[in-house]
C-alpha cells in the first residue's frame, strides 16, 4: 500500500507541468485585480525570470514593488528597466522619490540623475525632467533659467505652467499672472496651464479675473473634471454659494467612483458650504451618499459626523481623520470651521498655522475664521499679520480696516491707529463713518488743528448741527456742547462715542447735572463718569454713582469693580475685600478687574504669584501704567530691587510723574542701600514728608545727622504709615536715641521684640539705663543675633560694665564655634574687673587659637603678669615668633616689667628704652603705654 502511495504522488509530479511565460503574466493580471499585491509582485518576478530583459516587465514590477514598499527591489526593478532602453522621465522620478534624502545630500546622485535626464528622448522632456530635478535639489534659479530660455525658444504650454509655478515658488504672483496672460493671449495655455493661470489669480486675489479664465477653460474642456471643480471652488472663494453648488451638481454626470479624489474634493467643497449656511442635514446625507471601503472615505465619514453632530464628543480626532483622509486642503479647511463654531480658538490658531495650500491660507473664509479667533485670544500680532497679508494682496474691506483699528486701540499706538484710519478714508473715500472715525482719532489726540481742517475738507458730508457740535468740541467749549448734546441729531454709537470723548476732556466740576443725569441714564457712559470723578480724586461721587449703578443686574460686576477701585483709594483695604469676593469667581475679563485681582494676589499671596497673574495677562493688558506700577511693586515684594528701578527708569515719563510712583523709586533706591542717591532723590522731589515710612524713616535719618531733631520729629508726624508700623517706630528710636530719651525707647519698643532692630535698639536702651539684670532675665528668650550680642557687649565695656560684658560675650559663644577674639575680650574685661586668676583661662584658649595676634598676645601677657607670673610672661613672648619681629611697645612694655618685677634690671632696661624707641602717636593714644611711666622706669633702673 505505501509502495502505491508514493508512485502514485510521483505519477501527480510528473503529470503537473511548469508554468509558462503566459501563465506568470496572467497571474499577475488576476492578483493585481484582486489587490494582492505581493502575490503579483512575485509572479511578475517569476516570468521576469524567463524574459529578463523585458524592460515593461521591469517597469511592471518596479510598481508593484513600490506598492508593497519594498523600495530598493522598486529602485533596482527602475534601474534595470532603464538599463534595458525604457527610457523615461517615471522612471528618473521614481528612482528620486524613493531615496529623495538621499539625492538631496548627495552630489554624486544628483549627477547621475541628471545625466539620465539628458538621455530623455523628448527635448521638452530633458528641459522638463531636468529642471524639475534642480528644484528638487535647491537650484532654482538654474531651473528658472533653464525653462525660460528653452520658453523663448520654443514656447510650450507644459513649460508655461513651470515657469509659472516658479513664479508661485518666488510669491510674485502679479509676475505669473503677467507672464501667462501673455501666453494666454497667444493661446499657448492647455487645461493644467489654464487652471494654474486661474490659481495665481486666486493667490493675488483677484477671483473675478479666475473666473473669466476657468469660464473659457469649461468651453475649451467641458469633460474635464478639474475645470468643473475649480470652477466651483473660485465660486466658493468669491462667497457665491448657490452657484459653487450648482456647478458641483454637473459632476454627478461623471459617474465617479465614491473613492475618486475628485468626487471627494466634491463632498468636501459641498460640506465646507453646507456648514458656513448651518445645513446640517445636508451633511448627513452627504453620509448616505457615500459606499466604499476605502480607507479615505472612512476618514470623510467620521469627519462628516463630527459636523453634524451625530457623534458628540469633545474632541476632534483630527491625527485619525488625517491618517484615513489625505491632509486635502478642503479637509483642513472644514476642520478649522468645526474648532471655530466650538469656541475652540486655540486649536484655529494651531491648525491654520499647519495648511500648506495657499490658496486655501489666503482665502477669505480661513482668514475672517483665523482673525476672529486671534483677536478671542488676544493674538493681535497674529491677527494683524494676516490683514497685513490681505492688504499686499490689494484686498481692503472696512472689517480688516476696523479690526485693525481696534487691535492699534487696545495696544496703545496712535501713530498707527491714525494712519489706518486715514487709509480707511483713501479707499472708502465715500464713507461718513470712516471720516467720522478720524477725526474722533484727532480729537482724542487733542490735535485740534488736524481735526478742524479735515472737517472744514469735508463739510459737505455733515449737516450744520454736526459741525456745530464737532466745532464747540475742537474749540473746548464743553457748556455748549453738553446742550448741543441734547439736540443734535447722531446715530446712537457715535453720540456715545463724543460723549465718552467729553467725559474724558472735561474737568469734573464743569460737568452739568444735566448731562450727568443723562449719562448715569446709559450704561456706558454711567461706567465712564463714575471712573472720571474716581480718576479726579471725587472718591465719594464716583463711590455713591458706582453704588447705585450695582443695583443694575447687568452693570453689577463692573459697577462693583469700580466700587472696589474706591475704597482702596480711600484705604479701606477689608471693605474692598468683601465686594472683590462677591465677582472674583465670575473671573470678568476687564482691566480694572485685572488691576484689584493682582492687588489683592500682591497683598495676600506676595509678589510670585502677582508676577505670575501678570505675565498671564495679554500684552496690551501688560502696557496698562495701573498694571506697570503692579509689576513694580510684584518686583519689590519680589525683592528684584534692580529690575524694578530699571522698569522705573525706563518707564520714566509715563511711570514718574506722580508722587507715588517718585515714592516707589526712592524705596527702590533705599533697598538698594544706595543711601546717597534716595536721599539727593528724596529731597530733590520734597518726598521727606507725608511718605510711607521706609521713605519717612531715611528723611528722619538724614535729619538726625544733620543735627536737626525738630525736623525728623515733623517728618514722623506727617508720614503716612500707621502709629504702630515699625518703621515709624523705629524712626522715633532714632530721634531718641539721639536726644538720649533712653527710657522712652524701651516703653516704645516693648511689644515690637520680633523685629531684630527693634529688639537691638530695646536691649541698647536696657543696658544705659541700668536696666541689666532685668535684661538678663529674658535674655534667653530674646533670638538676637550674634552681631548685636558683641555690639551690646562693647556699650558695657564702654560704659565700664565688664562683668556684664563677660555675660554678653559668653553668651555669644554658645552662638558659634571656638572665637579666638571673643575669648580675648572676655579675658580682657576679667582682668580690667579685677578678676585675674579667672581671666587666664580665656587668655591661653584665646592664644592657642590664634598665637601671633598683637592683642591676644598683650591680653594673655597683662594677665600673666597681674597673676606675677613673670617667668611665663618672659618665656611666653620670648619664644614667640610674631613678637620678634613686631617690636610691638605694649609688649615691649610688658616684658620689661616682668623683668623689672624679677629684679633683671639690665634687661628691664634695654627693653624699657627698646620700647620707648618704638612708641608711636596711636601707642600714645590708647592710654595702654605710657611714656612718662617708661621714662620714670627707666631713670629708677639707672639711679639704682
Amino acid at each position: 500500500m505505501c509502495c502505491y502511495l508514493v508512485h502514485s504522488q510521483l505519477k501527480q509530479k510528473e503529470i503537473q507541468k511548469p508554468k509558462t511565460f503566459e501563465d506568470h503574466v496572467n497571474d499577475y493580471d488576476k492578483f493585481t485585480d484582486l489587490g494582492h499585491y505581493h502575490h503579483a509582485h512575485r509572479a511578475i518576478k517569476a516570468a521576469i525570470k524567463i524574459k529578463p530583459d523585458d524592460s515593461k516587465l521591469l517597469w511592471q514590477a518596479s510598481s508593484t514593488a513600490q506598492i508593497i514598499s519594498n523600495n530598493a527591489e522598486s529602485i533596482s526593478f527602475a534601474k534595470k528597466a532603464w538599463d534595458n532602453g525604457l527610457k523615461t522621465r517615471d522612471i528618473i522620478l521614481r528612482i528620486y522619490s524613493l531615496r529623495k534624502s538621499y539625492a538631496r545630500s548627495n552630489f554624486s546622485e544628483q549627477d547621475k540623475l541628471l545625466k539620465m535626464a539628458y538621455q530623455l528622448s523628448s527635448n521638452e522632456d530633458r528641459v522638463l525632467t531636468h529642471g524639475d530635478l534642480l528644484i528638487q535639489f535647491n537650484k532654482f534659479n538654474e531651473a528658472w533659467d533653464l525653462w525660460r530660455k528653452y520658453f523663448e525658444n520654443k514656447p510650450s504650454s507644459i513649460i508655461a505652467q513651470r515657469i509659472a509655478n516658479c513664479y508661485i515658488i518666488k510669491k510674485d504672483y502679479l509676475g505669473g499672472i503677467n507672464f501667462l496672460a501673455d501666453c494666454y493671449r497667444k493661446e499657448l495655455l492647455k487645461e493644467k496651464g489654464l487652471l494654474t493661470y486661474s490659481r495665481l489669480y486666486f493667490l493675488a486675489g483677484r477671483y473675478d479675473a479666475a473666473k473669466i479664465v476657468l469660464s473659457k477653460a469649461r468651453i475649451i474642456y467641458p469633460e474635464s473634471k478639474n475645470v468643473l471643480l475649480e470652477s466651483a471652488y473660485c465660486d466658493f472663494l468669491m462667497n457665491n454659494y448657490a452657484q459653487s453648488l450648482k456647478t458641483l451638481k454637473l459632476m454627478d454626470d461623471f459617474n465617479l467612483q465614491d473613492n475618486d479624489n475628485h468626487l471627494i474634493n466634491k463632498r468636501l467643497l459641498q460640506a465646507n458650504i453646507y456648514y458656513i449656511q448651518k445645513d446640517l442635514k445636508s451633511i448627513e446625507q452627504l453620509i448616505d451618499e457615500v459606499y466604499s471601503d476605502d480607507p479615505k472615505i472612512e476618514g470623510e465619514i467620521l469627519l462628516y459626523n463630527y459636523l453634524s453632530n451625530n457623534i458628540l464628543k469633545h474632541d476632534l480626532p483630527v491625527n485619525k481623520i488625517s491618517r484615513l483622509l489625505p491632509k486635502l486642503p478642503l479637509s483642513q479647511l472644514l476642520i478649522v470651521q468645526f474648532y471655530h463654531s466650538q469656541n475652540k480658538h486655540n486649536k484655529v490658531l494651531e491648525y491654520s498655522n499647519t495648511i500648506a495650500d495657499s490658496t486655501i491660507k489666503l482665502s477669505p473664509l480661513l482668514t475672517k475664521l483665523w482673525i476672529s479667533s486671534a483677536l478671542i485670544e488676544n493674538q493681535h500680532l497674529i491677527a494683524e499679520e494676516l490683514i497685513k497679508r490681505q492688504f499686499a494682496r490689494g484686498l481692503y474691506t472696512k472689517a480688516y480696516f476696523d479690526q485693525l483699528a481696534m487691535i492699534y486701540t487696545l495696544n496703545k499706538k496712535p501713530q498707527s491707529l491714525r494712519r489706518i484710519k486715514e487709509l480707511k478714508i483713501k479707499y472708502f473715500p465715500s464713507d461718513k463713518n470712516a471720516l467720522e472715525d478720524l477725526i474722533l482719532v484727532h480729537l482724542k489726540a487733542k490735535d485740534f488743528e488736524l481735526a478742524k481742517k479735515l472737517l472744514d475738507e469735508k463739510t459737505s458730508y455733515f449737516n450744520p448741527q454736526e459741525v456745530n457740535l464737532y466745532e464747540e468740541i475742537i474749540n473746548q467749549n464743553f457748556s455748549k456742547v453738553l446742550k448741543l448734546f441734547e439736540v443734535v441729531e447722531l446715530n446712537t454709537n457715535r453720540l456715545d462715542q463724543l460723549k465718552l470723548l467729553v467725559i474724558d476732556q472735561i474737568e469734573v466740576n464743569d460737568i452739568s447735572s444735566e448731562f450727568k443725569k443723562a449719562c448715569l441714564e446709559n450704561n456706558l457712559l454711567a461706567i465712564a463718569i463714575a471712573y472720571r470723578y474716581l480718576d479726579s480724586n471725587n472718591i465719594n461721587v464716583a463711590s455713591e454713582i458706582f453704588k447705585n449703578l450695582s443695583q443694575n443686574k447687568d452693570l453689577f460686576e463692573e459697577a462693583t469693580i469700580g466700587l472696589c477701585i474706591a475704597k482702596l483709594q480711600s484705604d479701606k483695604f477689608a471693605d474692598a475685600k468683601v465686594l472683590y469676593e462677591k465677582i472674583k469667581y465670575n473671573d470678568p475679563k476687564s482691566i480694572n478687574f485685572n488691576i484689584l485681582k493682582i492687588t489683592f494676589a500682591l497683598n495676600d499671596e506676595g509678589g510670585d504669584k502677582a508676577m505670575s497673574l501678570i505675565n498671564s495677562l495679554p500684552l496690551y493688558f501688560r502696557s496698562n501704567r495701573d498694571i506697570n506700577i503692579l509689576t513694580i511693586k510684584a518686583l519689590m515684594l519680589q525683592k528684584k530691587w534692580t529690575q524694578a528701578t530699571n522698569l522705573l527708569h525706563y518707564n520714566n515719563n509715563q511711570l514718574c510723574k506722580t508722587r507715588r510712583e517718585k515714592l516707589l523709586l526712592a524705596e527702590c533706591y533705599i533697598r538698594l542701600k544706595q543711601f546717597n542717591m534716595a536721599m539727593s532723590y528724596i529731597e530733590d522731589n520734597e518726598l521727606e514728608f507725608n511718605s510711607p515710612p521706609i521713605v519717612s524713616y531715611m528723611a528722619i535719618q538724614n535729619s538726625i545727622k544733620n543735627n536737626k531733631p525738630s525736623k525728623a520729629k515733623a517728618i514722623i508726624k506727617s508720614s503716612l504709615g500707621s502709629s504702630d508700623d515699625i518703621q515709624l517706630l523705629l524712626a522715633q528710636v532714632a530721634i531718641d536715641r539721639h536726644l538720649e530719651k533712653h527710657s522712652n525707647i524701651i516703653k516704645i519698643l516693648n511689644n515690637k521684640l520680633d523685629n531684630p532692630n527693634a529688639l537691638y535698639y530695646w536691649s541698647e536702651a536696657m543696658i544705659k539705663t541700668g536696666r541689666f539684670d532685668d535684661f538678663e532675665k529674658k535674655i534667653n528668650l530674646l533670638n538676637i543675633d550674634v552681631n548685636d550680642l558683641t555690639r551690646l557687649a562693647i556699650i558695657c565695656e564702654s560704659l565700664k560694665l565688664h562683668s556684664e560684658a563677660v555675660k554678653l560675650y559668653r553668651i555669644t559663644l554658645n552662638k558659634q564655634e571656638k572665637n579666638a577674639q571673643i575669648h580675648n575680650n572676655i579675658a580682657w574685661n576679667l582682668y580690667l574687673d579685677g578678676q585675674f586668676d579667672a581671666a587666664i583661662k580665656d587668655a591661653r584658649i584665646a592664644y592657642d587659637i590664634s598665637p601671633h595676634n598683637d592683642k591676644i598676645l598683650h591680653t594673655y601677657s597683662s594677665i600673666l603678669n597681674a597673676n606675677k607670673l613673670y617667668e611665663q610672661t618672659i618665656s611666653l613672648l620670648k619664644q614667640n615668633e610674631f613678637f620678634k619681629k613686631s617690636n610691638s611697645p605694649k609688649l615691649l612694655f610688658n616684658l620689661a616689667e616682668s623683668y623689672r618685677n624679677l629684679n633683671r634690671n639690665d634687661e628691664a632696661l634695654s627693653t624699657y628704652k627698646a620700647c620707648l624707641g618704638h612708641i608711636s602717636e596711636s601707642d600714645l593714644n590708647t592710654n595702654i603705654v605710657s611714656i612718662q611711666n617708661v621714662k620714670n622706669y627707666i631713670a629708677s633702673i639707672e639711679a639704682d
